[in-house]
């Protein structure tokens, strides 16, 4: 069985679809270009593998093509018959963050992280200053937000790390720029500061 960078277990069984979808999701976290392409490669190489259509529709909201964002989750949810249980917690997460509902995604990423904690994608829609936590309004929203990121300090780590082992870019550096996506960080990061600045604690 095709695992993710993080030992996960992914529906399709074409290597090249799971490489291509690796490297859309190491793109989406690292917050360089190209990560919607990288998912338009796994599709073509397996249509019907729903998670990287639903990575697609991820980068294309961020990128604020939401009448093309609606599409990719509407092909993710007609390719979910072959999707796991994770897969299937993973899609309904996005569909929640997609229709806006804010309070139910976040609640749909703290029972998928409590199950399944190193699927990356999930939890870094939470784990920094800019998610759904940090940016809630809510009263005692940085308190849990250190929380949050107490609880998943060790995982936050390993993915942190298995992203710094695979990347052409300098092991701090790399691991710099995966951290400030998970965790935020309240200074400037320079190139020669130590690995895993970004998953201290805020405050």
């Amino acid at each position: 069985m095709l695992t993710d960078r993080y030992g996960l277990a992914v529906s399709t069984t074409v290597t090249a679809a799971r490489d291509a979808y690796i490297e859309g999701v190491d793109l989406l976290l690292t917050v360089y270009p190209g990560a919607a392409s990288s998912f338009d490669r796994a599709i073509a190489a397996d249509p019907g593998f729903a998670l990287a259509h639903i990575g697609k529709a991820r980068a294309l909201q961020l990128a604020g093509s939401l009448a093309a964002m609606r599409e990719s989750l509407a092909a993710a949810l007609s390719c979910s018959d072959g999707a796991s249980v994770r897969e299937l917690s993973h899609i309904d997460v996005f569909r929640h963050l997609f229709a806006g509902q804010a309070v139910a995604a976040l609640a749909a990423i703290r029972v998928h992280v409590g199950t399944w904690p190193r699927d990356a994608l999930v939890l870094s829609l939470a784990a920094n200053q800019g998610g759904l936590i940090g940016m809630s309004g809510l009263p005692g929203r940085e308190q849990a937000l250190v929380d949050f990121l107490d609880r998943y300090q060790q995982v936050l780590t390993i993915l942190v790390d298995a992203r710094r082992r695979t990347v052409d870019e300098p092991d701090h550096v790399a691991s710099n720029r995966v951290a400030r996506h998970f965790a935020g960080v309240h200074h400037v990061v320079e190139d020669d500061e130590p690995a895993f600045v970004g998953l201290t604690r805020l405050g």
